[in-house]
């Protein structure tokens, strides 16, 4: 009896993998582009001694499922941030159909959160602000999700940081010295762009840069011509990165770190 029930102990792996996803542009200056997360999200579904799925526990791990939606053959991911952001009232889409909230939305215009809300563009490439319960939710394609990749600020001033990049991932990595800075509203869930210097034309060097595997990169970001002197308070850097295949440069991700400047006359 006892071999009996243990043969019937058994557990399943579902394992469902994420789309790809393409460019936008965060403005008419600066273009960092950003792709749908592509790892793979794998849940253990148990089984009971008669061999059948514990229901309830289904259900609790399908509940931790992030919404998600599908954009042009591209997977969005919601990065809990929100937008109070002034917009015009032109919609860009809408979910036309819907999967149970613990799948993985694998059709044009379907979630797993419910069909009928519409979206917008974001004002940050490969980005998507859609309106829930009259709240514009960011969703983001490749997002802080290169594997193995890691972006950090080691030390940094009011108009410069030093970066340190660490690949630990199987493949090099293509990077060029555009970034953007954002700075997070106080007490909310919002980031927003830092405005350019009144006096600045912004470009920069059209060069590529290159993490090889196993290896820790540093690299500086000085923009006091671009931002000038930054004030008190959170930011984060944001850059694109692309896996080196042998064709050449494949997708491409936004890593972002975060790091704050104090206020001196405390």
């Amino acid at each position: 009896m006892k071999k009996h029930l243990t043969a019937l102990l058994t557990a399943a792996t579902i394992t469902t993998a994420a789309l790809s996803s393409s460019s936008l542009s965060p403005n008419s200056n600066l273009s960092i582009q950003q792709n749908h997360p592509k790892s793979n999200t794998a849940m253990a579904i148990q089984t009971n001694a008669c061999g059948l799925p514990l229901q309830k526990d289904m259900l609790q791990k399908q509940k931790k499922q992030p919404r998600m939606l599908v954009y042009k053959n591209r997977l969005y991911i919601d990065t809990g941030e929100i937008s109070t952001a002034g917009r015009c009232g032109v919609m860009d889409g809408k979910i036309t159909k819907t999967v149970a909230a613990g799948k993985i939305p694998k059709k044009e215009l379907q979630s797993n959160f419910g069909k009928g809300y519409s979206f917008q563009l974001g004002t940050r490439s490969r980005r998507l602000e859609v309106l829930i319960d009259d709240t514009w939710h960011i969703f983001a394609c490749n997002e802080n999700n290169l594997d193995g990749v890691t972006m950090k600020v080691k030390s940094y001033t009011a108009t410069s940081a030093i970066l340190s990049i660490q690949n630990t991932g199987d493949k090099s990595v293509l990077f060029g010295e555009e970034f953007l800075l954002e700075k997070k509203i106080a007490g909310t869930k919002e980031w927003r762009a830092v405005p350019y210097s009144q006096t600045t034309d912004v470009a920069f060097n059209s060069i590529g840069l290159l993490a090889d595997k196993d290896s820790l990169v540093k690299w500086r970001a000085d923009w006091k011509t671009i931002y000038g002197a930054l004030k008190p308070g959170t930011y984060r850097i944001v850059k694109e990165f692309r896996e080196l295949e042998a064709e050449g440069a494949n997708e491409a991700y936004t890593l972002s770190a975060k790091f704050r400047i104090e206020d001196s006359k405390r």
